[in-house]
C-alpha cells in the first residue's frame, strides 16, 4: 500500500515539474510579459516647462537631475527647444526626490541663470495618475 502511494506522489510530482517548466518556457517564449490589470506599476511620467521668472521665454538647454532620498540612482534630461522636459522614472508614493536644474550652457539661453533644487513628494494622486507635473520658473543671475 505505501509502495502504491510513493509511485503515486513520484508520479504527481513529475508530472507538476512538466507543467512548471512548461509555464515558465511560455512566459519566456515571447519576451518579457507586460504589466496586467490591478499590477502596480511604478514608472512614473515627469514632465513640465522651465521658464525664465521675469519674461516667461521658455528656457532650452538647462540640465534636470532627478535624485531620489537614497541617492543611489538618478535620472539626467535636457529641456527642448521650446523648454519642456519629460522622462520616466521609478518611484513610489511618499517617496521623496530632488529636482535639480543647473544651466550648463548659459551662453545658448536666453541669459545666465541660477541653478535650483526643488523638493518634490510624490502624493497619492501622482502616483495613481502615474505622472508628476512640476513648471519650473528659473531666475536670472
Amino acid at each position: 500500500m505505501t509502495r502504491t502511494r510513493g509511485r503515486f506522489y513520484l508520479r504527481l510530482l513529475q508530472l507538476l515539474g512538466f507543467a512548471g517548466a512548461g509555464f515558465l518556457v511560455s512566459c519566456v517564449k515571447y519576451g518579457t510579459p507586460e504589466p496586467m490589470y490591478g499590477v502596480v506599476e511604478n514608472t512614473l511620467h515627469f514632465y513640465g516647462k522651465v521658464q525664465s521668472a521675469d519674461s516667461l521665454k521658455n528656457i532650452p538647454g538647462i540640465q534636470l537631475i532627478l535624485v531620489p532620498d537614497n541617492q543611489w540612482d538618478s535620472a539626467t534630461n535636457v529641456t527642448h527647444a521650446d523648454g519642456t522636459y519629460s522622462f520616466y522614472y521609478y518611484a513610489y508614493e511618499g517617496d521623496h526626490l530632488q529636482l535639480k536644474l543647473v544651466d550648463t550652457d548659459s551662453t545658448a539661453n536666453v541669459g545666465y541663470f541660477e541653478n535650483k533644487t526643488i523638493d518634490l513628494e510624490i502624493s497619492g494622486r501622482d502616483f495613481n495618475n502615474m505622472e508628476k507635473e512640476t513648471n519650473v520658473l528659473l531666475d536670472k543671475k
